[in-house]
Order: C-alpha cells, then sequence, then structure tokens
C-alpha cells in the first residue's frame, strides 16, 4: 500500500515537470517545411511516406539548409534544457527521488511477490 502511494507522488510530481522534446532531425525539417507547402491535408505518416522518396533523391547540397536548421534547433532545445535546469535546480532533485520512488515502488512490489511465493 506505501508504495503505491508514493507511486502516485511520484507520477503527481512528475506532472509538473516539463516533458522532454525530441530532437528535429534534417528529414522531419524538410517533411514539415513540404507539408506547410503543398500537402497540409495529409496526415504525418502520409506525408512521410511520400517525402521519404523525394528525400532519397536529393543530393547533399539540397539537404543542406535542412541539416543546418536541425543543428540549430538542436542547440536551441539545448539552451533551454540548460537554462531550465539552471534556473531550477529543485527539478533535478525531484526527478531524482521520482527515480528512487519509483525505484522503490517496485522493489516493494517485488519483495510482496517474493514472500508471498516462499510462503506457497
Amino acid at each position: 500500500m506505501k508504495a503505491c502511494i508514493l507511486s502516485v507522488i511520484a507520477f503527481e510530481i512528475a506532472g509538473n515537470l516539463p516533458s522532454k522534446k525530441s530532437k528535429p532531425s534534417a528529414f522531419m525539417m524538410f517533411v514539415n517545411q513540404w507539408r506547410e507547402k503543398s500537402a497540409n491535408d495529409l496526415s504525418l505518416n502520409d506525408a512521410i511516406a511520400e517525402v521519404g522518396i523525394v528525400w532519397a533523391n536529393m543530393n547533399l547540397n539540397e539537404r543542406t539548409p535542412f541539416v543546418q536548421s536541425a543543428i540549430v534547433e538542436k542547440q536551441k532545445l539545448q539552451n533551454k534544457k540548460n537554462h531550465y535546469e539552471f534556473r531550477s535546480p529543485e527539478n533535478s532533485i525531484l526527478k531524482i527521488a521520482i527515480q528512487h520512488l519509483t525505484i522503490f515502488a517496485i522493489l516493494h512490489s517485488w519483495s510482496k511477490i517474493l514472500i508471498q511465493y516462499k510462503a506457497d
């Protein structure tokens, strides 16, 4: 029971932390630009399927602007992450606490299972 309560507390704390954003790739930058220009009505999966063929036929010079913009976006995300962690170090402490609480909850659950297994 205590482990369940600790897990709930950990997930409530985790809900207050910012979500992790994925780093954009050059291909995804190209997909997003292509969708804006020509195919707004396509889903992301359909756009990726169509654009993949175009991307495969592009040479290095044609891909370079997208690679550069992906590098810039990755750097922006890294700077934002560094600023956030520097601005509020308690979030790093919260992340560690959540990890420990989650591990404790898992170990506590396993210990109950093992005790019941030994009793049988």
